[in-house]
């Protein structure tokens, strides 16, 4: 299971001008394919525009440095301004101790899509 948290936007002018919020809650699930480097996220959070959003992702984590994996998320969300679905990708942290973890999302700025470049973070519990 994972919680959404929190996201840092990279352009600080940006929170100011778009009033973009940084306490972004949200609940999702993460589960690993046939191996660890491989894995489906799915959830919904309240973006940073003030909606709530729908993602679906695929993350791929083949580097390993003890209980911190490394690599790279894309898919699928909603609730953005430019459609009813864009697409999002960026680069996935995660670090795994016994039966939690945090995953750190660092996305970058996507204007066509009204996406503000962030990193955001979440807490990781296995049920």
């Amino acid at each position: 299971m994972d919680w959404n948290l929190a996201a840092h936007h990279w352009d600080r002018s940006r929170v100011r001008e778009r009033n973009l919020s940084e306490n972004n809650p949200g609940i999702g699930f993460e589960t690993a394919f046939d191996n660890d480097d491989l894995r489906g996220m799915l959830g919904v959070y309240h973006n940073s525009n003030r909606k709530y959003s729908i993602y679906a992702l695929i993350g791929y984590t083949p580097l390993r440095f003890g209980g911190l994996s490394v690599g790279v998320v894309g898919g699928a969300l909603t609730g953005y301004n430019y459609a009813p679905v864009v697409p999002g990708a960026g680069l996935l942290a995660s670090y795994q101790w016994g039966k939690s973890g945090i995953n750190i999302i660092a996305v970058p700025t996507v204007e066509k899509y009204h996406i503000w470049g962030f990193a955001g973070l979440q807490a990781r519990f296995l049920l």
